[in-house]
C-alpha cells in the first residue's frame, strides 16, 4: 500500500493508495491506475495475497475440527474452502491489468465455493452450544459482508454503474472481518483441543 503510485477506478488522479477506494487487486498491477510504474508494489502485493491464501487454506483445512457433530458438513467446508483458496491463487497470479477478463473469471471461480464454505462454517458455529455470542455476531457480520461484496461485484461486473464506489470499501470490510474470524476461530479451536487433551 505504501508504494502504490496512485489512482482509483473512479478517480485516476488520486495520489497513492486509498484504503477505502482501492481494490486489493489494484495493488497487483504493474502500473497504478494513474499509469505510473508499480514494480515493487505489485511484487509485494502478490506475495502478500499468496500469504493470505495460505492462511485461508490452513483455516479451511482445520475448520471441520470445530464442528465434530457434523462431520459430513465439515468435509464439505474443507473441500469448498480449499477450492475457493485455489481460485484466489489465480486471482493473485492473473492481475487485471495483464489478464483482464481472466482476472474477473478467477474472482468468480473463487467466490462460489468460498461463499459455500463460509456459509457452512458459520452455520456450524451458529449451532455450536459452546460458541460465544460475540463469535456468532462476528460470523453473521462476516457472512453479510461477504454476500454484500459478491452482490456488488455482480452488479458492477454485469450491470456497470456507480457500484464501483461502494465495492472496494465493502471488500475491505469483508477482508478485515474474514481475517478476524479466522484468527479467532483458530485460537478458539486450539484452546478447545488443549482442554480436550488435558
Amino acid at each position: 500500500m505504501a508504494v502504490y503510485p496512485g489512482g482509483t477506478w473512479y478517480d485516476k488522479a488520486t495520489p497513492g493508495h486509498h484504503f477505502w477506494f482501492n481494490f486489493l487487486c489494484d495493488l497487483l498491477r504493474q502500473n497504478g491506475l494513474n499509469g505510473r510504474p508499480n514494480p515493487l508494489g505489485s511484487r509485494l502485493a502478490t506475495v502478500g495475497m499468496l500469504s493470505l491464501v495460505i492462511a485461508i487454506a490452513a483455516y479451511f483445512w482445520i475448520a471441520p475440527e470445530a464442528m465434530p457433530r457434523w462431520p459430513s458438513v465439515g468435509r464439505i467446508v474443507r473441500i469448498t474452502g480449499l477450492l475457493g483458496a485455489a481460485g484466489l491463487v489465480s486471482v493473485a497470479l492473473l492481475p487485471s491489468d495483464r489478464f483482464g477478463k481472466l482476472h474477473t473469471f478467477a474472482i468468480i471461480l473463487a467466490a462460489g465455493p468460498g461463499i459455500i464454505a463460509v456459509s457452512l462454517a458459520l452455520a456450524g458455529v451458529a449451532f455450536d452450544p459452546q460458541a460465544m455470542a460475540w463469535h456468532r455476531l462476528l460470523g453473521v457480520s462476516l457472512w453479510l459482508s461477504v454476500v454484500a461484496t459478491a452482490v456488488l461485484f455482480v452488479l458492477h461486473t454485469f450491470m456497470g454503474g456507480g457500484w464501483i464506489r461502494a465495492l472496494p470499501a465493502m471488500q475491505r470490510v469483508a477482508a478485515i472481518l474474514a481475517v478476524t474470524w479466522m484468527a479467532n476461530a483458530a485460537v478458539t479451536l486450539l484452546q478447545r483441543l488443549g482442554r480436550d487433551t488435558v
